[in-house]
């Protein structure tokens, strides 16, 4: 998968975004008529997640979390909305765990 548009201005680092990448594809199922829009939502999650912390994905904490939940919901997200953008970090994560590679 290329070209995946983000809502983050500032780049992450390559081998953050790659990582990125890998993750949505390896996790959005091959058949999906809508692929390319979940991958794209995945990606824009957990981009401004990366974006919003500006750490690497080892030194993010439980607080650095919370503090990005109360920053979607001051914006007057949906919670459904919050918690979407929170599973697919969360989903990244599992997936980093299982890749030794990483």
């Amino acid at each position: 998968m290329s070209n995946i548009t983000t809502m983050n201005e500032a780049p992450l680092p390559s081998g953050l975004q790659t990582s990125i990448t890998l993750w949505a594809d390896a996790t959005t199922a091959p058949t999906s008529r809508r692929r390319h829009d979940l991958q794209r939502d995945k990606c824009n999650a957990v981009t401004e997640f990366f974006a919003f912390t500006g750490k690497a994905p080892a030194l993010v904490k439980p607080q650095d979390v919370k503090a990005w939940q109360a920053r979607l919901e001051a914006r007057n997200l949906a919670a459904s909305t919050v918690y979407a953008k929170i599973s697919k970090v969360s989903s990244f994560y599992r997936w980093a765990m299982s890749v030794p590679e990483l």
